[in-house]
């Protein structure tokens, strides 16, 4: 319900349910005003990194209401093994990038052969 009514317009019908809820119930209030839930959760998913292997990952999606967009946004449970393989990996990707930012425009390393 929270989803669609941050897609809604101010004069949509789930706009005037929620009002209406808000006026008959305390719980509802109170509940609706904690925003427990920012978006749909998303079931555990298992995705294989050429680089750390199997990760199990958790996501939850965030809605923008204003661009009609989705972001979804994965972790791994803290101290997990897939937690610590993307400590891993955000290292490892520091490293890339670095290493990227300090070649020069034209330069490649002597191991790469690509024409």
């Amino acid at each position: 319900m929270l989803a669609a009514h941050a897609l809604g317009s101010a004069d949509s019908r789930d706009t005037t349910l929620v009002d209406a809820l808000l006026k008959a119930s305390a719980e509802f209030s109170g509940i609706w005003s904690e925003h427990p839930v920012m978006g749909p959760y998303c079931a555990p998913k298992r995705i294989e990194h050429p680089h750390v292997g199997s990760l199990e990952l958790h996501g939850q999606s965030l809605i923008d209401p204003d661009q009609s967009q989705i972001l979804t946004v994965f972790t791994a449970q803290p101290g997990s093994e897939s937690h610590e393989k993307l400590q891993f990996l955000s290292v490892l990707a520091g490293q890339l990038i670095r290493g990227t930012a300090d070649e020069k425009p034209g330069s490649r390393p002597e191991s790469d052969t690509r024409p």
